[in-house]
């Protein structure tokens, strides 16, 4: 084997229009070489590549990266507005980036067709590479505020050749040189310029027209005009547009990159529940209940249990979840460098967290509106009695439970059972909260019992945390289920100690 830096895949051009001319020919457009027209790059990316072409992500902050391509599967990074920084985007296949700020389709489709020779000339060189050197770049990110650095690495070399032939071949790919030329000649000959002068007087007509009939911006046309020698093109566009910004922007600070809706862990739930005082007080409204991985709204129509208690959706809440699921996304933050060689490349070895989000869009307002309502229906009242005891004994009733019904239940030793039937013995809060999960109290009321006893949870208590977390997102879980979340999140299991060995072991 060669050095670790020899590639036989490395491209090298000597007439760039003949490489334009080589590159139509292979997606099935040798016509267009010689016969004017429109460029079909977008069957040619989508259909005779088969590449997936995603244009609703912006690829930074400030506009500079007009696109990427990945050639195999992997994570790039995308800027999501609402957080203000880099995020990541897996993808699973080769796809080709368009930055969602790109609104002139001339700008916009020669960055499709830039990435798109990528993947012609370029692909074999990171495949062998990936293979062959062990490298971990897989995707190019065309970013124009790069600049060229000289340097004697032979793979930052190549790197820098690869975008600039991107970079050039671009236009002459979509205004092929003999091509043009035609259509150029017969718009002139329509205004019957034809003389130094007149041609200088056509180009305000003629330059729009060319990118209208290529789909390219005007500015393109301008250069492959001064490419072709019609001289002098450039000092109509510089007079045109001096002080004209060419590239549009738009207000997108209320973008978000594109999170998807997904299932998280009990544990992952309670951490966000800790974490953010919105999700929390939608949770704990009580309206919500935890299933397959999603918070649903408690209503038969989308959750239901089996003989042993387990909730799971139901067929129509998969099919309809934001309906009646709260909306939690999942984004990636990269905690290594993402871009290597000179920030055009990105690398498959970037290390990721995943960090859950719960953001106020219309899917979760709604839904806690609703829940707000199912809240304000169903809060249970305060005059049970006067003691939290006497409130939890009253129930124990309604209920008919007996010494052994309290034991499975709770978890608790029957001594505890005798002891809330007196209102005023005073219970330590995990004794509380086991009986409230036995009885499958509301959170409303369980708020009460404690209040009742001269407690509160603490929201900066995670172990109380957990306990407020088994009346909202638990809710109607049986005692066992309850301390597989306790266990999973380091909180103490709750139940009697001497009791809790024996009877719950054996029930697991």
């Amino acid at each position: 084997m060669g050095n670790r830096f020899s590639n036989p895949f490395r491209r090298y051009i000597k007439d760039l229009d003949t490489e334009a001319t080589r590159f139509l020919e292979n997606y099935g457009c040798a016509d267009a070489a010689e016969v004017p027209q429109a460029i079909p790059i977008d069957t040619i990316a989508k259909t005779r590549m088969s590449l997936e072409v995603i244009e609703d992500e912006y690829l930074s902050s400030d506009g500079s990266v007009d696109g990427a391509i990945a050639f195999s599967e992997g994570t790039i990074e995308v800027f999501d507005w609402m957080t203000n920084g880099m995020v990541g985007y897996p993808i699973g296949a080769p796809t080709i980036f368009i930055d969602a700020g790109t609104m002139n389709l001339g700008r916009r489709n020669n960055t499709l067709a830039h990435e798109c020779y990528h993947w012609f000339a370029h692909r074999q060189y990171f495949i062998y590479r990936m293979s062959h050197n062990a490298g971990a770049e897989f995707a190019f990110r065309c970013d124009s505020k790069v600049r060229e650095t000289k340097s004697d690495d032979p793979f930052l070399k190549d790197i820098a050749n690869m975008e600039w032939q991107a970079k050039h071949m671009a236009p002459k790919i979509l205004m092929p040189k003999i091509a043009f030329l035609k259509k150029a000649k017969e718009i002139f000959n329509r205004y019957n310029a034809r003389t130094p002068y007149q041609l200088q007087q056509a180009y305000p007509f003629v330059i729009p027209e060319l990118a209208h009939f290529f789909e390219v911006s005007e500015q393109s046309v301008v250069i492959r005009l001064e490419e072709l020698g019609y001289n002098r093109a450039a000092d109509y566009w510089i007079k045109a547009y001096e002080g004209v910004a060419i590239h549009e922007k738009i207000d997108a600070s209320s973008r978000s990159a594109r999170k998807h809706q997904c299932p998280l862990e009990i544990s992952d739930a309670f951490k966000l529940y800790s974490e953010d005082d919105f999700f929390r007080e939608t949770i704990n409204t009580g309206a919500f209940v935890f299933a397959d991985g999603y918070f649903v709204l408690n209503e038969e129509k989308y959750v239901i249990q089996d003989e042993q208690g387990k909730r799971t959706l139901t067929s129509l809440a998969k099919e309809r979840p934001a309906e009646c699921t709260l909306s939690i996304s999942s984004l990636l933050i990269s905690t290594t460098p993402s871009t290597d060689a000179n920030g055009l490349l990105y690398r498959s070895d970037i290390q990721f967290t995943t960090k859950n989000k719960f953001e106020s869009n219309t899917q979760n307002t709604e839904l806690f509106n609703k829940a707000r309502q199912f809240e304000n229906q169903f809060k249970r009242s305060q005059d049970i009695g006067t003691t939290a005891n006497a409130v939890l004994w009253s129930h124990m009733q309604s209920q008919k439970w007996n010494t052994s019904i309290f034991q499975d239940k709770t978890l608790l030793n029957p001594m505890a059972y005798s002891r809330v039937q007196n209102p005023t013995h005073p219970f330590k809060m995990p004794q509380l909260i086991a009986m409230g999960v036995g009885l499958a109290l509301p959170l409303t009321e369980m708020n009460t019992i404690l209040s009742l006893a001269g407690m509160a949870f603490s929201v900066t208590d995670k172990a109380q945390q957990a306990y407020q977390f088994l009346f909202t997102g638990l809710s109607g879980c049986t005692i066992y289920e309850c301390n597989d979340f306790l266990e999973s999140v380091g909180v103490a299991t709750l139940g009697s100690k001497e009791y809790t060995k024996n009877k719950y072991n054996s029930e697991r």
